[in-house]
């Protein structure tokens, strides 16, 4: 006789005595709540990955606010310092020229252009 695949199966476990393809001790009902709390665990499950994500993102963009923030207070600060340092620069280069009458005196643009040849901010 020709069988199905299930109808094969059965077979066999009918020669081997074997009783496990029948149901016993199931419900197709019992086993369909079964299934449907166990999509309500997954529909729980995957809402709280959302919001963890969600979460997880806002603080990322808090997170490059601050550093935005602090970039624009360094970089203020590291272009005071230049402007300090170009002033320095130009006040000994001037005392040095009061003592030597025989240098050109060094303007601010001088040491500004001298600056931006060394890569520091104006």
């Amino acid at each position: 006789q020709d069988f199905t695949g299930p109808e094969s199966a059965i077979k066999y476990c009918l020669e081997r005595k074997d009783i496990k393809w029948m149901p016993l001790g199931r419900s197709k009902l019992l086993e369909e709540d079964k299934n449907n709390v166990n999509d309500d665990i997954l529909k729980r499950i995957e809402q709280q990955a959302v919001g963890n994500v969600g979460r997880e993102l806002e603080g990322g963009t808090e997170v490059k606010q601050l550093v935005l923030a602090s970039m624009k207070v360094l970089s203020r600060q590291v272009d005071t310092r230049c402007d300090q340092f170009s002033e320095q620069v130009v006040a000994s280069h001037q005392r040095a020229h009061t003592t030597k009458t025989n240098s050109a005196p060094l303007s601010l643009d001088t040491v500004n252009e001298f600056m931006r040849s060394t890569d520091c901010p104006d």
